[in-house]
């Protein structure tokens, strides 16, 4: 995943060209990989690792809080629809 990151940033050419936007993967990793370069040539190639670092840091941290969030509110709803489930089936006997 990291990869074509570190390629753009240790790589000597810069010759991403700013597309316009779409749904595309293509387009959105060319364009990310065009501002990635732009962030290299104004800032550096160390100041960019540190970005990138902090941005998978970040990204990791969102990632977990929402699958996290997402299991604290889903969790009553799996427990309701079993104990409703278990109720009907031993009402019937």
């Amino acid at each position: 995943m990291i990869v074509p990151f570190l390629n753009v940033l240790f790589s000597q050419e810069r010759n991403y060209v700013l597309r316009p936007w779409s749904s595309s993967v293509k387009d959105l990793l060319n364009n990310f990989n065009y501002y990635l370069s732009d962030f290299v040539v104004q800032h550096g190639q160390l100041e960019a690792l540190s970005f990138i670092s902090l941005l998978v840091v970040i990204l990791f941290f969102l990632k977990n809080i929402t699958r996290y969030m997402a299991m604290y509110y889903l969790v009553p709803i799996r427990n309701g629809v079993v104990r409703d489930i278990r109720r009907d089936v031993y009402s019937k006997y």
